[in-house]
């Protein structure tokens, strides 16, 4: 089961932040993880992810790249 939409798109100055299959898989799997101990948790992570989407899109430049796909 699969709590995350297909693709999650979060418009940053007329510039969508995508996330690729994997990350979208690890969020699921995290998700399942905390849904198997607690309802509460696996809600609780998915609005802190939400908080942490929402700081990136406000200021794209606090948190530098790691990786650059070309």
């Amino acid at each position: 089961m699969s709590f995350a939409p297909k693709h999650w798109l979060v418009l940053v100055l007329s510039m969508p932040i995508e996330f690729i299959e994997e990350a979208r898989a690890e969020f699921d799997n995290a998700f399942l993880w905390y849904k198997a101990r607690s309802n509460l948790a696996a809600i609780r992570f998915t609005i802190e992810l939400d908080a942490a989407i929402q700081k990136i899109s406000v200021d794209p430049e606090r948190f530098p790249r790691t990786h650059q796909t070309v």
